[in-house]
């Protein structure tokens, strides 16, 4: 052989077996080392504030949609509870007649308890909230004001068929 190496076909020489590479499972002629156990999966840092932001968008979600279906009773259930008991008697003149402002409240309360009930309608339930409104306007009732809302409430309940 005149300056070319003679090796064979897997890379040995006539002088022995071929040198071992680097990263070659099978230098030696042993057999693979079993693998290395996998480290510990470490979760990536923040997941748990991502879930916990998820379940609160989603309680949002359903907030707002319990909301929006049930608006109208909200609203009933506001004035009727909070508006009617409270804020009417402390708004009446001290001059007015307990009695007078017992039937107000009881009037005013039955009125909303039927709009609840669906007795009496959208309509006439958002006329009645304007007439309170509007007469609560300055925080103070007169007795013509008082008067007014009493009328309207069982004007209201009788174009609904209810007696007032």
């Amino acid at each position: 052989m005149t300056g070319a190496s003679a090796s064979g076909p897997d890379g040995a020489t006539p002088s022995g077996p071929r040198a071992p590479r680097p990263g070659d499972p099978f230098a030696g002629g042993a057999a693979p080392a079993a693998p290395a156990p996998h480290p510990k999966v470490r979760r990536k840092k923040g997941r748990r504030f991502f879930i916990t932001l998820l379940l609160v968008s989603g309680m949002i979600v359903v907030a707002t949609l319990m909301f929006f279906t049930n608006s109208k009773n909200i609203i009933t259930d506001f004035y009727r509870e909070v508006v009617v008991p409270r804020s009417l008697p402390e708004a009446l003149p001290p001059d007015y007649p307990v009695e007078r402002a017992r039937e107000l409240v009881r009037t005013l309360h039955a009125f909303f308890g039927d709009v609840d009930e669906g007795i009496i309608g959208d309509e006439a339930a958002l006329e009645m909230m304007g007439h309170i409104e509007a007469a609560l306007a300055d925080r103070a009732l007169t007795e013509q004001e008082a008067d007014d809302l009493l009328a309207a409430a069982r004007s209201l309940r009788q174009t609904a068929g209810k007696g007032g």
